[in-house]
């Protein structure tokens, strides 16, 4: 999948996560307006929980405001069990999701 966007809030999966993501993966890339904050290879902000989820997404042209491999910001809840691609990412570690490298 490509996700081009000019917004904030741009996930692989949702903008928004306000429930359970879980069991879950986006391989993709998202393209941002060079301003897009909130933006996550998962979702772009939570209020729920992510785990268990995995992305090899590569985030391109977005601003430097809550970003993330899998999840830009964590408002409440929890992120558990989710992994990142460090290859595709171009992230070796993030505050939310754990780095896994592609063999």
């Amino acid at each position: 999948s490509i996700i081009n966007s000019t917004a904030n809030y741009i996930g692989g999966l949702s903008g928004y996560n306000y429930s359970a993501i879980s069991n879950s993966y986006f391989i993709g890339q998202i393209n941002g307006s060079g301003t897009a904050g909130y933006v996550g290879g998962i979702t772009g902000r939570t209020y729920g929980s992510v785990s268990y989820s995995y992305t090899t997404g590569v985030l391109n042209n977005v601003s430097t405001t809550s970003v993330g491999p899998v999840v830009g910001l964590v408002s409440s809840g929890t992120v558990t069990y989710s992994y990142f691609d460090s290859t595709t990412s171009g992230v070796a570690s993030a505050t939310y999701g754990i780095a896994r490298r592609k063999s």
